[in-house]
């Protein structure tokens, strides 16, 4: 994998240059960054109540619960926690099961047709659908729907920060963010008239859009808290398991052992269907693979903290404005905890070896209390997912575009494949 992706590389050289400690890189347009990439200081600078998010996540995620900190977090956390526990996961594999069987009669055509798969768009189009059906109580996407647009643009405004951050040109032009404002326009007035269509359904706290509507009436949220708890969910709930999905059967399709093993595993698991959440704990071999591919590819492959006020932290004074980056693509690298860190090895997930590392080694959703609350539902829909894809079908990948340094791994272009039914 090395070699496949620039400036992932030059951020690993720099990190073998300098050495895993913290350390600053070059100050950027006034801006210290202090970069923690060895596994334990990330996981400590994460979990630092002094730190908090930076106002790009508060401009495009308001003040729900992904860009929130302290006590708003805590107590939009524990409202909005308990929803994410066995009844939505058994309703979330059902509607992962669903989605794969109404898509695959469309998969075998391209397949017969020898046509060229949009893994990436496929990707997100299924996420988005899943996670409609599973929270919203009904199909997302189409043109009516305007979070696919606005997920693109907020990726894009987060590549031109992280960009900057890291002192590379931005590859975007001017005026995304004034493209962005009109996009999320759209996207509330989406958002508002879901929740005014659950008003008018019985009360309920069993569905999340129900959970946002009762703690309105109880007072627990404002009409704006609600709206913004939604927008969080709509971008979280699917864009990460999209892109990790895409990469995923990339990855295991470079590797004959690891592919074999997981079609080995789905001919008795599977059989003629799709995966299905009842059988999900006998998908061992899928997920070390999936647990690889997120080694490999973190779908947030950087995250970034503010002080909120003068500090100390590593033995560097920090100052409100300073940057503290942490970068789960090097972390997940560290040859202490990942020997031949390139080489794409699901046996590293194998439960003796997953014992012998550091807690602190595998990062791909967050860390601590902030782990992103979802982490669950998304290991079963893209196990479930890549469990389906492999049984059915082999894939021929064209070359891969990088990754864009966005919020997301989002590769930058189109990630093609050509489908063989098996």
């Amino acid at each position: 994998m090395q070699g496949l992706f620039p400036l992932f590389d030059a951020l690993l050289s720099r990190c073998q240059t300098l050495g895993w400690d913290p350390h600053f890189g070059d100050e950027v347009e006034g801006t210290r960054v202090l970069h923690v990439h060895r596994p334990d200081a990330a996981w400590a600078a994460l979990k630092d109540s002094r730190l908090e998010r930076l106002a790009l996540m508060n401009f495009v995620l308001k003040s729900g619960l992904l860009a929130s900190d302290g006590a708003l977090w805590r107590r939009r956390r524990d409202l909005i926690g308990p929803l994410f526990g066995r009844a939505l996961a058994r309703l979330w594999g059902e509607q992962v099961s669903a989605c794969l069987a109404d898509r695959l009669p469309q998969w075998d055509w391209i397949a017969r047709q020898g046509l060229w798969l949009d893994v990436g768009a496929e990707m997100q189009s299924l996420t988005l659908d899943v996670m409609g059906r599973a929270m919203l109580g009904r199909a997302t996407g189409g043109q009516e729907d305007p979070v696919s647009e606005a997920t693109d643009l907020a990726t894009r405004l987060y590549a031109n920060e992280n960009c900057r951050m890291l002192g590379l040109p931005p590859p975007e032009h001017e005026g995304i963010a004034e493209q962005w404002v009109s996009s999320s326009a759209r996207l509330s007035r989406f958002i508002h008239s879901l929740l005014a269509a659950r008003r008018c359904k019985p009360p309920s706290v069993d569905d999340f859009v129900g959970c946002l509507v009762e703690g309105v009436r109880r007072g627990e949220l404002s009409e704006s808290d609600a709206h913004d708890e939604l927008l969080s969910m709509l971008f979280a709930g699917h864009e990460t398991t999209a892109v990790a999905l895409t990469w995923a059967w990339a990855g295991v399709e470079s590797c004959a052992r690891a592919r074999a093993s997981v079609v080995a595993e789905t001919e008795r698991v599977i059989g003629a269907g799709v995966a299905t959440a009842e059988r999900f704990g006998e998908l061992e071999a899928t997920r070390r693979c999936w647990l690889e591919s997120l080694r490999c590819f973190p779908p947030v492959w950087i995250n970034a903290r503010t002080p909120n006020h003068e500090l100390e932290l590593f033995g560097f004074q920090l100052r409100p404005g300073d940057r503290v980056v942490c970068c789960p693509w090097l972390s997940h690298r560290h040859p202490d905890s990942w020997p031949d860190p390139d080489r794409f090895d699901p046996d590293r997930f194998l439960p003796e070896r997953e014992r012998q590392r550091s807690p602190h080694a595998f990062q791909p959703f967050g860390v601590g209390a902030h782990t992103c609350v979802g982490v669950q539902q998304a290991h079963l829909e893209g196990i479930l997912v890549l469990a389906t894809l492999l049984h059915r079908y082999r894939a021929e990948f064209a070359p891969l575009p990088p990754p864009a340094p966005s919020f997301t791994s989002r590769p930058a272009g189109a990630v093609r494949a050509r489908l063989q039914l098996r």
